[in-house]
């Protein structure tokens, strides 16, 4: 069919994607998928407002809807943060004239912990008003942004950039890759809390965004205690919260695959099957892909291992009953327990076949209906990525 073969041609040209660069500017992010509002976690009845004429930026603590899944760590948010920034002006500790101009960061660094300075007094880098006062004119000048919070960066101080983001991002929501470069520069301080809320304002901004979802997630696996049982269920739960929000998206694909990967990893097989079970009813960009890997996936491993109990002896009577293996009053025979205790080798192998086959073969009923509704959306689809591209 058409859209196999376009979705192999997708595959080759996916395989090795890598999150884009984040110095790009406001992605557009596409509404055709929209979801219900109770599934775009946390709502925005409380968000990150910040007044440009008020040197304090505050971010406060997110609400999120309840949910019947009620997944952890979008629950259970942090203590709301408080970010003070005192405008250099407002303090006579921030005068930047009374700086030399060729001080390095490290040198300003290095005298503000010998002098036991806390964070409301360090002094804002000297060049910071020269570039704060072009955007405070003018907020729609985004080139004028991008240098500000290059400089930021350059100097490495926390409490500058934390003003400059705040208020960019107040103006420019949408660009992923500034919710992510806040993120990662609050995590060089060794402040994680502050990075993880930043995560969490930027996914509430932009709850479809497969690449902040996918940051996120490597930023939880490289910072949580992989000792501490609850690391795992924080995971999986943000997992899901992205599945929920951004699942559906065309080009969800790396998500799923992440999601799966994580699974694996961890031999939970059961639960892999039961994503592929969602994951090949949905038409997105690699649908062939995932069907061919779920091939795999039950290939490579016994049925009674990627089913539940349950289904595995519902499956096993299936196959029983079409092979007519009764017993001579007519019922089923009681070796159709989980473990196959047959003496017979080559029936054992016969069986673990034919369980392989009926479960590839349910799944294929729903592949072929996912491949008729990939046809259909396919050139629009490409029509959106041509636009967003500028092509």
């Amino acid at each position: 069919m058409a859209a196999r073969g376009l979705s192999q041609a997708a595959l080759s040209q996916n395989e090795g994607l890598t999150f884009m660069d984040e110095s790009d500017s406001c992605k557009r992010i596409s509404t055709s998928n929209s979801l219900p509002e109770e599934m775009l976690i946390p709502n925005t009845s409380e968000t990150h407002e910040i007044s440009t004429s008020n040197p304090k930026a505050v971010v406060s603590e997110n609400k999120v809807i309840g949910q019947e899944t009620s997944l952890e760590p979008f629950t259970n948010l942090p203590h709301s943060l408080t970010m003070q920034v005192e405008s250099p002006e407002g303090s006579a500790s921030m005068d930047t004239e009374s700086q030399a101009e060729n001080s390095s960061p490290d040198r300003i660094v290095e005298d503000i912990e010998n002098a036991g300075l806390n964070d409301s007094e360090i002094p804002f880098p000297a060049e910071y008003e020269k570039f704060w006062k072009v955007v405070e004119d003018n907020p729609q000048d985004f080139t004028g942004w991008t240098y500000l919070l290059q400089y930021v960066e350059q100097e490495n101080h926390i409490l500058a950039a934390r003003r400059a983001f705040d208020h960019f991002l107040s103006h420019y929501p949408y660009c992923y890759g500034y919710w992510k470069k806040y993120a990662d520069l609050e995590r060089r301080h060794n402040n994680l809390t502050e990075a993880d809320e930043v995560f969490r304002q930027g996914l509430q901004a932009i709850p479809l965004s497969v690449d902040l979802w996918l940051h996120y997630i490597n930023f939880l696996k490289e910072t949580l205690d992989s000792n501490n049982p609850e690391s795992d269920a924080k995971i999986k739960s943000v997992f899901e919260h992205a599945v929920l929000a951004a699942g559906t998206d065309f080009r969800s694909d790396r998500l799923w695959e992440t999601y799966i990967n994580w699974e694996n990893d961890r031999g939970n097989l059961e639960e892999v099957t039961a994503i592929y079970d969602r994951i090949l009813g949905i038409p997105t960009q690699l649908y062939s892909h995932h069907f061919q890997r779920f091939r795999d996936h039950v290939q490579n491993h016994l049925p009674k291992d990627l089913i539940s109990p349950e289904d595995f002896i519902n499956l096993r009577q299936e196959l029983a009953s079409t092979n007519e293996h009764f017993d001579n009053d007519g019922s089923p025979r009681n070796d159709l327990a989980a473990k196959i205790d047959i003496n017979d080798p080559a029936r054992i192998v016969s069986e673990i076949e034919n369980m392989r086959h009926r479960i590839i073969e349910v799944r294929q009923e729903i592949y072929n209906h996912n491949e008729n509704e990939v046809s259909r959306r396919w050139a629009f689809e490409e029509g959106v990525s041509i636009f967003k591209n500028g092509k």
